[in-house]
């Protein structure tokens, strides 16, 4: 099988060990792993690593830098002091540091702090989703983010605010979670949980699901494809010649294939979807990628931990650990 030639693959999380304690065997064909692929050499096999999320806590840790020596991308609270990045980019030197967004959902109302207060002053709560019966955010989970979809004017407004507040810290680019194809099923099922109208375009009228999709669909590929025109590292502090290549990694959980990216992340390999069909999505987005091509797999279950591994190995990509971190303070902001 052809291989992804990935000369930096920024992607996923931490690989600190991998055991095959709670996995299947790697002949359950449930994972798409033939009977012929040895588990305890695929779990063993040594990939470079990524950490997920990282915080102020984590680099004022006494466990920094020691536990973190081999990490070569970390996917960072966007809100973390000049001085913290500073420290990373110290300590750490050859690591590339991405700041989190994320295509749908946003952290407004939700954190102190000027990076967020900033946040919230732009992105006008009229852009996400209403719940028009009590007349606010449409929650869809209770700790989660205010969940919107993207259309041109949400687009615009956070694409101007990660070329004027984000990147002007020391980022080498953003990482972009639920950088989905579509906007995923399990969110229509919390939709039709809530039994409420909602407004998805601030117009304040009634929208129906299909509208949702078909504005998400039509507006996710130009919120991308700008980032990749606007957005560019801080003048002050990128080495000559890095200022236009920002890295832009999407978080897809699915196939993509979008231009505007350096790759992608998947995450739910063996577990959603078989690696062997994770290795074609990663190929398709690869023959499109921007260079530095970039691809990687995310461990959230034990179970994950044979067939993400194998991905990793087949698109020589980057594997990341967050079910089982026992360093720093993963998913949280």
């Amino acid at each position: 099988m052809k291989r992804i030639d990935a000369v930096l693959w920024p992607t996923l999380l931490v690989l600190l060990s991998l055991g095959t304690a709670g996995c299947r065997s790697a002949g359950d064909s449930s994972l798409g792993i033939g009977p012929s692929d040895d588990p305890s050499t695929l779990a063993r096999t040594a990939q470079p690593r990524s950490f997920f999320i990282l915080q102020h806590a984590d680099v004022r840790s006494s466990q920094w830098p020691t536990e973190y020596q081999d990490v070569e991308l970390f996917v960072c609270n966007p809100a973390l002091s000049a001085a913290d990045i500073a420290k990373v980019r110290r300590d750490i030197p050859d690591a590339k540091l991405l700041a989190y967004l994320n295509a749908q959902e946003v952290a407004i109302h939700r954190f102190s702090g000027d990076y967020y207060e900033a946040l919230t002053a732009r992105f006008d709560s009229s852009m996400c989703i209403i719940d028009l019966a009590e007349d606010r955010i449409l929650f869809l989970e209770e700790d989660d983010h205010p969940a919107f979809v993207l259309n041109q004017d949400s687009a615009d407004v956070l694409v101007a605010f990660h070329r004027d507040v984000t990147m002007a810290m020391d980022w080498d680019g953003l990482y972009i979670d639920q950088c989905t194809l579509r906007f995923p099923v399990s969110k229509k099922r919390l939709l039709e949980e809530a039994d409420t109208e909602y407004d998805i375009n601030g117009d304040g009228v009634a929208d129906t699901y299909e509208e949702l999709e078909i504005q998400y669909e039509t507006w996710r590929p130009y919120f991308t494809s700008e980032l990749r025109r606007v957005v560019r590292r801080n003048v002050a502090s990128a080495p000559r010649g890095a200022r236009n290549k920002v890295i832009l990694l999407g978080n897809a959980g699915g196939p993509l294939a979008d231009p505007a990216l350096n790759g992608l992340t998947l995450e739910g390999i063996g577990v959603a979807y078989s690696p062997f069909a994770a290795i074609e999505w990663a190929l398709a987005q690869e023959a499109v990628s921007v260079s530095p091509k970039m691809t990687g797999g995310w461990i959230r279950l034990p179970v994950s931990v044979i067939p993400t591994t194998y991905f990793a190995n087949e698109v020589n990509g980057y594997l990341g650990d967050i079910y089982n971190q026992d360093i720093g303070t993963p998913q949280e902001f």
